[in-house]
């Protein structure tokens, strides 16, 4: 009996030898090896792998490492914020896009002469991420937009401009139907309401007040609808939108709506983070 204890006395300091020992904040402890520490994480593989892939921990999770060797490592005032930035970036998407928009009207409001030319007016906004899944992104998305309209030779003699500004909210959702490692493509269906914000056009009635057509289209109900893709360019993700609107339009005037009517598509420039954590 003297022999098997001196026999486990003689063992003890070979067992866990190159086992280190991580302790988080919480009270949960890890058997690992660790690999390296750096400003931010903990990089490690498991102990009973030590063969397997290396993962990495938040220093900020971590009350202490023990090391095989028996000395200790504590971090307990680390805070990672650089990490949270990253986390917080990751979610963001800015769009820069350019609009194409043209009046449709179910009475003439030009002569045999004039033409509704097409009209290039802007929209920006960014985005933020709330769901992500292999099939679908969801973002709760704010733009800022101008659409407007040229008449050439309007009431015979003029040229008549309109320009509205809005500002849109949206639940953006994507649905991925081809995606590759740095590559991927996806359909857009995102209902939204916009808020005019002002309007304003080139031409007077004769009480000299702005001669606006859409004056009356306060509030629009509606959806985007279209087609996406978005490569993966380092830390960024860079994409273009094809989309365009079904729109439901409020008038505050009885049967304005059958009067004027607009539509428009838009072609996007889309940037996103994708900081490795």
């Amino acid at each position: 009996m003297k022999v098997l204890y001196t026999l486990l006395i003689l063992l003890i300091p070979f067992v866990g030898f190159g086992q280190d020992v991580l302790i988080k904040k919480d009270g949960f402890r890890m058997d690992v090896v660790v690999k390296e520490i750096d400003k931010y994480f903990i990089k490690y593989v498991k102990w009973e792998n030590k063969t397997g892939p290396i993962y990495k921990l938040d220093k900020s999770k971590i009350f202490k490492v023990v090391y095989s060797n028996g000395s200790e490592e504590q971090f307990i005032n680390n805070i990672n914020l650089t990490n949270k930035t990253k986390t917080f970036l990751n979610n963001i998407n800015l769009t820069i896009g350019v609009i194409q928009s043209n009046i449709n009207s179910n009475i003439d409001l030009t002569n045999s002469r004039s033409k509704i030319k097409y009209v290039n007016n802007f929209d920006i906004g960014l985005s933020f991420k709330i769901l992500e899944s292999s099939f679908i992104e969801s973002s709760i998305a704010s733009n800022y937009f101008s659409k407007g309209m040229d008449i050439e030779n309007f009431n015979n003699s003029e040229i008549f401009q309109e320009e509205s500004n809005y500002i849109s909210f949206a639940l953006k959702n994507k649905f991925v139907f081809v995606e590759l490692k740095n590559f991927k493509t996806y359909i857009m269906l995102s209902p939204k309401v916009d808020f005019l914000i002002k309007t304003s056009s080139n031409i007077v009635d004769s009480n000299l007040n702005n001669l606006l057509l859409g004056k009356y289209s306060n509030n629009v109900f509606g959806t985007n609808y279209g087609l996406g893709c978005a490569f993966k360019m380092k830390n960024t993700f860079v994409g273009i939108e094809l989309r365009k609107a079904l729109e439901l339009n409020y008038f505050s005037e009885t049967y304005y709506s059958e009067i004027y009517k607009q539509d428009f598509f838009v072609l996007s420039l889309t940037i996103g983070f994708n900081f490795e954590l």
